[in-house]
């Protein structure tokens, strides 16, 4: 079995039934449909007779052995969670982990080191260390837009508010000036997204790959949806369905000296 198409399969199992074993015997069937991988395969693989499988797979059991499941779990790559569906997991921590998987392995070493780092500033005491957050530096295309970057450094929040602190998990700058008087590129966009943004308060979102600096609509328009309008000139944007992503709302403006 190919690493490649277990990493694509395990972005499409269900959880959708009521009973474990039946999002089991489904699950198991999605990956015995796939042209690359047979039930003998996982049978070998998973160190589980194939007889067993093959029970488990087309016959009516109502239930199945927890060291099968496991086995299963970890020759399949996944969590024991997605294979029978139990929702131990929510939803947005499952799409984390099938993203995180398909990364190459030195932007999972980066992830594994920056969650580590942020755990430690997140848990130690005021007297320990710098209160900091990671500020991504906005990549300016030759069309002037602005596109994300691994272009980071970390900055010390500890003068912010000590309320907002908390909700705040990333930064951004750029080096664009389009958006003065607003924002200059001296200063450090705060991000929060511990919530949905406001009508009085400015978003960071991404749509069609570029990213922008708009305001959501105070009130949802006729069709029931949500518009985001540019601060630079207050024109109509994008419809909320149409964005690639909200990244979060500004929540402070830290002033970096000119």
């Amino acid at each position: 079995m190919k690493k490649e198409d277990l990493l694509k399969i395990s972005a499409s199992l269900v959880s959708d039934e009521d009973l474990p074993i039946q999002n089991l015997r489904k699950n198991l069937y999605i990956y015995t449909s796939h042209p690359g991988i047979t039930l003998k395969e996982i049978s070998e693989s998973a160190k589980i007779p194939f007889d067993t499988l093959k029970n488990l797979l087309y016959q009516n059991s109502k239930d199945c052995k927890l060291s099968t499941v496991v086995q299963l779990a970890s020759a399949l790559g996944i969590t024991i969670d997605e294979l029978i569906g139990a929702h131990t997991l929510s939803e947005d921590d499952k799409a984390c982990l099938c993203m995180f998987r398909t990364l190459p392995e030195r932007y999972q070493h980066f992830l594994r080191w920056a969650i580590s780092r942020q755990y430690f500033l997140a848990t130690s005491g005021p007297d320990e260390v710098t209160k900091t957050v990671s500020v991504m530096r906005l990549r300016e295309a030759p069309d002037g837009t602005l596109h994300t970057s691994g272009n980071f450094r970390t900055v010390d929040i500890s003068d912010i508010p000590a309320n907002l602190m908390p909700q705040i998990f990333m930064g951004m700058e750029f080096c664009v000036d389009y958006y003065m008087p607003n924002y200059s590129p001296y200063d450090v966009l705060l991000i929060a997204n511990d919530r949905a943004p406001k009508p009085i308060e400015d978003s960071v979102i991404i749509y069609g790959n570029n990213i922008f600096i708009a305001r959501r609509s105070a009130y949802k328009n006729t069709e029931g949806e949500y518009e985001y309008y540019s601060i630079r000139d207050g024109k109509f944007r994008c419809y909320e369905r149409d964005l690639d992503e909200i990244v979060g709302y500004i929540a402070y403006v830290k002033k970096e000296g000119t």
